[in-house]
């Protein structure tokens, strides 16, 4: 890191972790290692992880270059990185997760982007797998069109930008991964950061609709890149059952709720109950996600099944 008065700081990188220590100081390594030529700081987030991995963080090889900040309890991944963001000094704020890794400079460039396109709020590098695949570095709109018939159908039929695709420059898109979200600080504090009753998933949809709502761009740009293990910072509980699925149908119905039309909304959420009861019938995971169903709740926030 190239340490530099407080007002000089271009980047800051937020890296939230829970109870994966040694992932977290790996991503750190890995910054450290190839980014040499931007004023940058490192802010690590705990939230609320068990005491010896926090010990590790607070104690660990690279402590001198990232600020600690530890949350008392795990608020998820709103929460969390909203803390980060508030203890923040840099121009941009790059949130990514501790899952990720860096083989070449990356912040430097999206810095240097999004520098000549102010009328971008976001943007992602391209998103590879730890042997060296594409991983899909964007999304579309979890709309109706998507729900009911995919991804292909929207690429296909209405000229979506294709996921899986090669691209030789910056595209705009509809919403960017979360895994690696580098933001104008401005931009961020304008739509008022991520939306803490999102405690997992979709918090990149909902804020890139609002940042979008607003009249800034998502972009995705292939240009640099880093690598994401995927999951390994989730736990074991929620990969394992159908938690994580109710989890996921739960936050999309919650940002669907407050960003799109009731009818969009409603249309979505009485297929999913009826979907989900009839397979409910036959599957002990599809069972959990229908129970999660009937109790959904307009107002309420995401089901905090790690708490």
């Amino acid at each position: 890191m190239n340490p530099s008065p407080s007002n000089l700081i271009e980047v800051s990188i937020i890296i939230l972790n829970y109870n994966q220590s040694k992932l977290t100081l790996d991503c750190v390594e890995s910054i450290l290692r190839v980014e040499k030529e931007l004023n940058y700081e490192l802010i690590v987030v705990d939230n609320g992880s068990k005491k010896n991995e926090l010990e590790v963080l607070e104690q660990g090889p690279y402590r001198k270059h990232y600020t600690f900040v530890a949350s008392q309890k795990n608020g998820g991944f709103g929460y969390g990185n909203n803390l980060g963001a508030h203890h923040a000094k840099g121009n941009y704020l790059a949130f990514i997760n501790n899952d990720t890794y860096f083989e070449k400079p990356c912040f430097s460039f999206l810095k240097n982007f999004m520098s000549n396109h102010p009328d971008v709020g976001v943007c992602t590098p391209q998103q590879w797998a730890p042997n060296h695949t594409s991983r899909p570095s964007f999304d579309h709109h979890h709309g109706l069109r998507q729900f009911f018939f995919g991804n292909s159908f929207l690429e296909n039929i209405f000229g979506k930008p294709k996921r899986s695709a090669t691209f030789d420059g910056h595209i705009e898109v509809d919403f960017v991964q979360g895994c690696f979200m580098f933001f104008r600080k401005t931009v961020f504090e304008e739509v008022g950061g991520f939306d803490p009753n999102l405690f997992l998933y979709y918090e990149e949809m909902d804020i890139c609709t609002r940042l979008q709502n607003k009249g800034h761009k998502a972009v995705y740009h292939p240009g640099s890149d880093f690598y994401h293990i995927h999951e390994a910072s989730t736990s074991v509980s929620i990969k394992t059952t159908g938690a994580k699925k109710a989890q996921i149908l739960y936050s999309y119905l919650y940002v669907l709720r407050k960003n799109h039309s009731i009818t969009k909304f409603s249309i979505i959420k009485a297929a999913l109950f009826f979907s989900y009861c009839l397979k409910s019938l036959f599957r002990s995971k599809a069972r959990i996600v229908f129970k999660a169903l009937l109790k959904y709740k307009p107002a309420a926030a995401g089901m905090l099944y790690e708490k």
